[in-house]
């Protein structure tokens, strides 16, 4: 033990911290942060192609913008 118990304790903490920081990310996806889903674009392409099927005009399709690739 001796010296290296604050190392150990220092690893142990930093790995528990920074699974909690993980945690925090994933339990909100939705949000409007680059990692998070693009549900905006998800819903588009599901009501573009009900409106294919109903033979309806579809909508245009969201285009990414200079700070996301697609929301």
């Amino acid at each position: 033990m001796g010296w290296w118990t604050p190392l150990f304790n220092a690893l142990l903490a930093y790995t528990f911290f920074g699974l909690d920081e993980l945690a925090r990310q994933l339990e909100a996806p939705f949000g409007d942060a680059p990692q998070c889903l693009a549900l905006g674009a998800m819903c588009r392409t599901i009501e573009i192609a009900a409106a294919e099927a109903l033979g309806d005009a579809a909508p245009l399709a969201l285009k990414p913008n200079e700070k996301y690739i697609v929301m």
